[in-house]
């Protein structure tokens, strides 16, 4: 091989070995990128991870007092039907029954 084919043959490895670390700088910085990214959509996640436990838990409370709402309505439906058959009563026995 003479000089000239060697010399040729070393620049253009060493041309390669330009680029490859080029391409190695790129892929690091895009890992880095992505090392900074993924810090960022986990710090996100746990943000977004806690407000829906606060909703979730708000959720059930709220299930709760609607549970107990609802209960005050059915027992304040029975008082009032018991006192509108009391008044019936109290009615049919008036009309029937004057003074």
């Amino acid at each position: 091989m003479s000089q000239a084919q060697s010399d040729k043959n070393n620049r253009a490895l060493s041309d390669e070995l330009a680029e490859a670390r080029a391409q190695n700088e790129d892929l690091r910085k895009n890992v880095a990128e992505l090392e900074v990214t993924k810090s960022r959509f986990s710090q996100e996640n746990s943000e977004v991870s806690r407000g829906l436990e606060e909703a979730e838990s708000k959720v059930s409370q709220l299930s709760k007092a609607k549970k107990s709402l609802e209960q005050q309505l059915d027992e304040a439906r029975k008082s009032l039907e018991d006192e509108t058959k009391v008044c019936t009563f109290l009615n049919t026995y008036r009309s029937c029954c004057p003074n």
